[in-house]
């Protein structure tokens, strides 16, 4: 998932780019929401039909993390003042705190599952794969089938970390129509993956996990073209306020699965909807009230997503015995899951970051 934070340690972006990054902050958190209720669609309806193409959030996330990552740190990359290895050490600061809470929580469920059915296999694997999970690697099928089972969205995290570690290791090389080239590859890909799968929902089952790098390479480079655009002539002016974005961005994530034209609707979504909410959203100034909401959603949406799939699971434990109505256990599950994520952040993640940005930081 991409963040719009520029560093490790809670360094900011100089004027103009700040407020650039706000409105780009609130739509990251409502993407976040939307696949926090797309994991638990069936308390809406009872055929799971709600939501179903919010597995493009992930792709959206992508274009932003592209885009922010190459904004923040392209140029110190290219001047050779961030090495290789600095800017790895700072994206694992930034990134790893909340992963291990994720993967220790998603442990904890599967542990309680297995101590309450006496399951002593299953705790034995849970054991086996934490380390795993914890570095954000896939989980050997002889562990477990699904290559992330014990926090399932990491899957999107270690797609994303390749592609952060392939644009620092390139960045030299993506000069001029180089990037454009690199676009277009991962593009035709997109297309064939898209068509073979009947749509993007793919890259976290272990027959399917070069899809997930395809998709990456795609949204992940579009973004940093994005970057690259920003600041020329071909870079629109027109601006959207933050609501109507928003709300662009949920109906591209609402319909139902189309029966036919499905993979084509993936690809227009992720190759033309979301560069635009993107641009739109870089051109808003943040001079207004929603500058809080949209501050209050950025903060919120990385720790909110890496967390709630267990979250969810851990919480549903206890609400399952209450017997509420459908629409009251998805509203309690989901405020449960973002509370705990969001005192997981500042309790845990903020600290920890700032301790590790101050201890190691300076070698970035």
């Amino acid at each position: 998932m991409g963040q719009t934070a520029p560093d490790a340690i809670g360094g900011s972006l100089p004027p103009p780019h700040r407020h650039h990054l706000l409105a780009l902050d609130g739509l990251r958190g409502v993407a976040a929401l939307a696949v926090v209720v797309y994991h638990r669609r069936w308390w809406v309806a009872d055929d799971s039909d709600f939501l179903q193409h919010a597995y493009l959030a992930v792709d959206f996330f992508f274009m932003l993390s592209g885009l922010v990552v190459a904004l923040a740190y392209e140029r110190r990359l290219s001047e050779r003042r961030l090495s290789f290895g600095g800017f790895a050490l700072l994206r694992a600061i930034r990134l790893y705190p909340m992963i291990v809470v994720g993967a220790l929580l998603g442990a904890g469920f599967l542990g309680l599952r297995g101590v309450t059915t006496h399951d002593v296999g299953l705790i034995a694997r849970t054991i086996a794969a934490l380390p795993f999970a914890a570095l954000v690697l896939p989980v050997p099928p002889g562990i477990f089938p699904l290559p992330f089972t014990l926090n399932e969205p990491s899957w999107s995290l270690f797609y994303e970390l390749a592609a952060n570690l392939a644009f620092a290791a390139c960045v030299p090389w993506l000069r001029g129509r180089a990037l454009g080239v690199v676009v277009a590859v991962f593009g035709l890909a997109l297309v064939a993956t898209s068509l073979t799968f009947d749509g993007l929902n793919a890259g976290w089952k272990w027959p399917e996990l070069y899809a997930g790098f395809v998709r990456v390479g795609f949204a992940f480079f579009a973004g940093v073209a994005l970057y690259r655009l920003h600041g020329t002539r071909r870079w629109p002016t027109f601006a959207l306020p933050f609501p109507v974005l928003a709300l662009a961005l949920v109906a591209v994530l609402l319909p139902s699965l189309l029966p036919a034209g499905n993979a084509l609707y993936d690809l227009a979504m992720t190759m033309l909807v979301f560069p635009a909410i993107i641009v739109l959203a870089s051109n808003d100034r943040a001079e207004g009230k929603w500058n809080g909401v949209m501050r209050s959603s950025g903060e919120l949406s990385y720790p909110l997503y890496i967390t709630h799939f267990p979250l969810l699971a851990l919480s549903e434990m206890v609400l399952w015995r209450l017997h509420l109505p459908n629409m009251a256990m998805l509203a309690l599950s989901v405020v449960i899951a973002a509370v705990a994520a969001l005192l997981f952040s500042r309790a845990f993640d903020v600290p920890v970051r700032k301790w590790l940005g101050q201890r190691f930081g300076r070698r970035g």
